[in-house]
């Protein structure tokens, strides 16, 4: 009888004692970790911070618990700090492949791109199967102007992933910067037959139709873009766009309000919305709508040489050859031949007003 009231004292403790840690509250760098770990996995991304904070204070160098700390970080937009905790993750465990593609990916977000391309390298040679590594090595290739690597990476995605809507979507892209639109339009269906319902894919097949001239099939994709996502910015000013090459004018204004409206910041739609208003012979609206688009990116010698016609059009010719000049400066930068013969004529021909 002794025997049995003593295993009874023992559990009574036990029970006891796991209700006092209960009350209490995570003890250990585990305990911390696993509610860190719940709480990531809940989206409650400053919590698990904070849990794998007191995970790492007690055991520092647990490798685990940087990683998830960079996880949640990397949601929140801290790309620095993720950095920091995944370089402290790959110095305690070097062979871990996920802390190097992690490292891309913050890297990415911090347009790192060269560095990213480096890190998924690591990645792929330690785990050469990983699907996701070739697609975002591709992105931050693409992202550099590398469009025939990045569509090697995008293919070896697709083949390890036959369903990887992203890779599609990106190889479209690559296509439709080396100008082959019509393989484009191929990435791009297959990516809408993976996701009918993602705004952006018709976005995209939308760009490659209006490059081919398909104009009428390019506004019913933005049209339908525009019918998933109400709220993109981009279908509004691309969709402006094609209509002012069919000479819609007022069509493409009232576009490019919609998106100026969603995106305050956006030099482009200020940009193309003056050059439909100069189309439509409005030159006072057009000029305010160059010093917008210049205000907001004034190294682009586009915007000052259609200001510039447009000063020229309500005949203030001095300020017009000013505007050309600046373009012409600008354009001598990055050698756009087309641009920089242009302007010379069109300053030749305004000399006589200096």
């Amino acid at each position: 009888m002794r025997t049995s009231t003593s295993w009874v004292w023992i559990i009574a403790v036990v029970v006891a004692l796991v209700a006092v840690s209960a009350c209490f509250g995570p003890q250990t760098s585990n305990d911390y970790f696993d509610r860190g770990v719940a709480r990531l996995k809940d989206g409650k991304y400053k919590g698990a911070i904070a849990d794998f904070d007191e995970a790492i204070s007690i055991r520092p160098k647990y490798s685990d618990a940087y990683i998830k700390r960079a996880d949640a970080r990397i949601r929140l937009d801290q790309y620095e700090e993720a950095i920091a905790d995944l370089d402290q993750a790959i110095q305690l465990q070097p062979n871990d492949a996920y802390s190097y593609y992690s490292r891309g990916f913050a890297r990415i977000g911090l347009g790192q791109y060269e560095d990213a391309i480096a890190d998924f390298d690591q990645a792929i040679r330690m785990r050469p199967h990983d699907a996701s590594a070739y697609y975002h090595r591709g992105f931050a290739k693409s992202s550099l102007g590398q469009h025939e690597e990045a569509i090697v990476d995008y293919e070896q995605a697709i083949e390890l992933q036959p369903g990887h809507a992203n890779a599609h979507i990106g190889r479209g892209r690559a296509r439709s910067s080396l100008g082959q639109h019509e393989e484009a339009i191929v990435d791009y269906e297959q990516a809408i037959e993976l996701q009918p319902d993602d705004a952006h894919n018709y976005i995209g097949r939308g760009h490659a139709k209006s490059r081919l001239g398909q104009y009428k099939e390019a506004i019913a994709d933005y049209n339908r873009a525009i019918e998933l996502q109400p709220d993109d910015a981009y279908a509004y000013t691309s969709r402006g766009f094609v209509k002012a090459v069919l000479g819609q004018y007022e069509e493409a204004v009232a576009d490019y309000n919609q998106a100026i409206r969603l995106q305050p910041d956006d030099a482009t739609a200020y940009h193309y919305r003056g050059a439909a208003r100069i189309e439509s012979g409005q030159y006072e609206e057009a000029v305010a709508d160059f010093d917008q688009a210049i205000r907001l990116q004034p190294d682009d010698a586009y915007s000052y040489n259609n200001r510039g016609v447009a000063k020229v059009a309500l005949g203030q010719y001095k300020e017009a050859i000013v505007d050309l000049q600046t373009a012409l400066e600008l354009a001598n930068e990055t050698n756009d031949t087309d641009l920089i013969a242009s302007l010379e004529r069109k300053i030749q021909e305004l000399g006589q007003y200096e």
